[in-house]
């Protein structure tokens, strides 16, 4: 049935192929701008009879989508390696002929060392495991969309400073970001490195560490084999803790007690491999509470030692145009006020905070959308890109 499945894959996608004009490919290149580009063609074959195709040093291959509409197109392309020829500037197209590009393969940019550079289109659902796994000379990414990241998608990136990440991802997997200069710098500016509401790395934490307020999620591993943290206080707000968040390996766990809030009410059952004596603090008849009866950890109630957990959020006031809160206002905080205005026309709930909400409404109307986006691209290249000092006043509309 295996074979029969392949070959009914490769003719499938061989019609596929026949349906293009075979003397262009018309590529649409997301990036700053859209155009179309006309190239040749160079459709392959490889050893077990699948046609795939070559494009600007990249390797695709037209797979099948799952879909919920049947109106929808079936076929996308999926980016599955490299060759000779690619680009260190690398612009991954959003659609080549009538398909879009929606995956990248796991490994497929792994150990390229041309690449210097690349921008990701918000039609690509994720990065895929290890997609750019030791790119010893990749310094920028700028990720346009997509849901995830999966594990070791940057890892051992030794010369990644710059990534420039959407609002839309909402999971990011362990060691994502393993050994890159912009994880060490994000670390000294806090141990507790936070992207999205995700805590994705905790390996610098020391002592007590206390989650702070807008996390939701800690990540996959984050705070895996850290024997310096003696006690993790989470915050009322976080939903859930991933596999093996706290794990350690040969029972060396140093973490005495870890308070879980009434929020969080999914717990992967190896988040605390290895942490043997550990103690839950929590509520009675909260998840927490059945999580440590079910595994074997002893439960301390928290209401009876009067000990009381942080349930309000503190945001600090962030500057208008300044999605992210990093003090600067350019592109990257233009497209996430983008992201966030498509997923809410497509159906889907904005994830802004307040902060985020009253600093992006720059025009002051009550919605964030592409009016302040506007607005903020102007503001960046006024004050960044040309060197005159302009306020919002100027900008926004009488």
């Amino acid at each position: 049935m295996r074979n029969l499945r392949k070959i009914a894959v490769s003719c499938a996608a061989c019609l596929a192929l026949s349906n293009f004009n075979m003397s262009y490919f018309a590529i649409n290149v997301s990036a700053e701008v859209n155009e179309q580009v006309e190239i040749p063609p160079t459709p392959l074959i490889d050893d077990q009879g699948i046609p795939y195709y070559s494009y600007n040093g990249m390797l695709f291959r037209l797979v099948e989508k799952q879909r919920t509409d049947l109106n929808e197109e079936a076929w996308s392309w999926k980016i599955i390696g490299v060759e000779e020829g690619i680009p260190d500037n690398l612009i991954i197209p959003d659609k080549i002929g009538d398909y879009p590009v929606t995956e990248i393969a796991h490994d497929a940019f792994s150990e390229c060392n041309v690449i210097k550079s690349v921008i990701i289109p918000s039609s690509i659902s994720g990065v895929s495991y290890s997609a750019f796994e030791n790119c010893l000379s990749l310094e920028k990414v700028v990720i346009n969309g997509g849901e995830w990241i999966d594990a070791h998608a940057f890892y051992d990136c030794k010369s990644l400073k710059q990534i420039e990440i959407p609002v839309s991802i909402q999971e990011i997997d362990e060691f994502a970001f393993y050994n890159t200069p912009w994880l060490a710098e994000k670390q000294a500016e806090n141990p507790c490195v936070v992207v999205n509401h995700i805590l994705i790395d905790g390996s610098a934490c020391s002592g007590v560490v206390q989650i702070s307020n807008d996390v939701l999620s800690i990540a996959p591993y984050a705070f895996e084999e850290n024997e310096s943290i003696s006690e993790v206080v989470l915050s009322e707000g976080v939903i859930s803790i991933g596999d093996s968040a706290f794990a350690f390996e040969d029972e060396k766990c140093n973490l005495i007690r870890i308070t879980i809030p009434r929020s969080v009410t999914k717990i992967v059952y190896t988040a605390f491999s290895g942490c043997k004596g550990m103690i839950i603090r929590g509520y009675r008849t909260s998840y927490a509470e059945t999580f440590a009866n079910e595994h074997g950890f002893q439960f301390e109630d928290i209401e009876s030692i009067g000990t009381q957990i942080i349930t309000e959020p503190v945001e600090k006031e962030q500057e208008s145009g300044d999605f992210d809160g990093d003090g600067e206002i350019g592109v990257a905080d233009a497209q996430n006020v983008l992201s966030v205005y498509t997923k809410t026309l497509s159906g889907g709930q904005s994830a802004l905070t307040d902060a985020q909400r009253k600093a992006c409404d720059v025009n002051g109307d009550g919605a964030v959308d592409v009016a302040d986006a506007q607005l903020i691209l102007q503001y960046y290249v006024k004050n960044t890109l040309s060197h005159t000092p302009t306020d919002w006043s100027e900008l926004i509309p009488k």
